[in-house]
């Protein structure tokens, strides 16, 4: 699969899920975050690396510099990446269907996206994820989220 068509394969099964696309990634605001999903192409082989990241208190910037930022350059109080058991959906030289490359994804936003989503809602909800493993806190953001 050709780098091209695996954007416009994530950005469709993304777009399903409420994102909207913006400045080379992917977002969704809620009443307490913005969600940004961003692709990296990798320099050591045929493949991309999503880096989810979540901005605590923030909306959307004003500016397409801002946002440009926040999808290229930042990292946002809460970010990781699509977990072991999805590589393959991102790896362009993996033996897999379209269909089945686009279901795996499928399956990535509602087991992890979606729960991150709705986990930050609340910070009890973003502790929560930390528990069990799904998200790692910075100290600051732990802070942050604790003071309410």
């Amino acid at each position: 699969m050709e780098a091209s068509e695996f954007k416009v394969l994530f950005g469709d099964v993304a777009k399903a899920h409420g994102f909207i696309a913006a400045h080379g990634g992917w977002y969704r605001e809620t009443p307490t975050a913005l969600f940004v999903l961003n692709l990296q192409k990798s320099n050591f082989g045929n493949y991309f690396e999503l880096n989810l990241k979540l901005f605590l208190g923030h909306g959307l910037p004003g500016s397409a510099t801002e946002f440009k930022k926040l999808v290229k350059s930042l990292s946002g109080d809460i970010f990781r990446r699509q977990p072991e058991e999805y590589r393959e959906a991102f790896d362009l030289d993996a033996a897999t269907t379209d269909a089945d490359r686009r279901s795996l994804i499928d399956r990535m936003f509602t087991e992890l996206v979606d729960r991150m989503v709705s986990a930050s809602a609340s910070p009890a909800g973003l502790l929560r994820l930390r528990d069990e493993g799904v998200v790692y806190l910075l100290p600051m953001a732990e802070a942050r989220l604790k003071a309410g």
